[in-house]
């Protein structure tokens, strides 16, 4: 009562209106999660639901953000180590098929 007498006339100066201090987002969350909690409450685990719920409300306004990579070794990466690598391990496969195809072209 007292943040009412004393307060509520300069707090609406300070947010142009009390409509910020209204409450009506966390109601309609009170109510989407209170259906949700009726609707599955024999079936599913409908609290976990509820959480789970709420939390992909909130994770759904956010955008992640990419993590920063630098690439340590510049010789493997603009030097043609990565090519190199990479054919090496291509050679790899393609001798351990010919190996294969010797030994099956042996036995018949």
């Amino acid at each position: 009562m007292h943040i009412l007498c004393h307060h509520a006339a300069q707090k609406h100066v300070e947010a142009d209106g009390l409509g910020k201090f209204s409450s009506q987002g966390l109601e309609k969350k009170n109510d989407i999660l209170k259906h949700l909690y009726h609707a599955r409450s024999n079936k599913w685990d409908s609290a976990a639901d509820a959480v789970r719920l709420c939390k992909r409300l909130e994770d759904s306004s956010c955008e992640r953000s990419k993590r920063p990579y630098n690439k340590a070794d510049i010789e493997y990466w603009h030097e043609g180590g990565i090519i190199e690598s990479r054919n090496g391990a291509n050679a790899s496969v393609s001798h351990q098929v010919q190996r294969l195809q010797m030994r099956l072209t042996s036995r018949a």
